[in-house]
C-alpha cells in the first residue's frame, strides 16, 4: 500500500521521474479541509481541492472527478462508502476520516 511520507523521487528535484506505484494522487473533499490538502502537497502528492471547483459539489459527482482523474477521496463525509456502494460507482479510493482536528488528521495519515 502506498505511505504517505514524502517521495524520493521528489528529493531528487523536478523533472527526476515519478515513484510508479507509490505517487498516490488525492481529492480532498470541502469538509476535509485546505489544511490537510496543503500538508498532502507539502510531503510531495497531488492534491486537488473540491472547493478549487465548488464547495457545494454533490458527492457523486466528487466520486465520479476522483475516478475519471484516478485520485483517493479524502473525506470526513460519512456518506462516501455507502454512496460508492449504493450506485455501484468505481472509484480510486475513499478515505474516510473522523470529524477531528487538521493535526489529527494529518497524525493519522502518517
Amino acid at each position: 500500500m502506498p505511505c504517505l511520507r514524502p517521495c524520493p523521487c521528489r528529493e531528487r528535484g523536478p523533472g527526476s521521474g515519478l515513484c510508479g506505484d507509490r505517487d498516490v494522487k488525492f481529492l480532498v473533499d470541502v469538509c476535509a479541509g485546505r489544511r490537510l490538502a496543503e500538508w498532502l502537497r507539502a510531503r510531495g502528492h497531488e492534491a486537488a481541492e473540491v472547493r478549487q471547483r465548488a464547495s457545494n459539489m454533490e458527492d457523486d459527482d466528487i466520486l465520479a472527478w476522483a475516478y475519471a482523474e484516478g485520485r483517493v477521496v479524502v473525506t470526513v463525509d460519512k456518506d462516501f462508502g455507502a454512496l460508492a456502494v449504493a450506485l455501484e460507482q468505481p472509484h480510486h479510493g475513499i478515505i474516510r476520516l473522523p470529524d477531528v482536528s487538521a493535526v489529527q488528521h494529518q497524525h493519522l495519515l502518517e
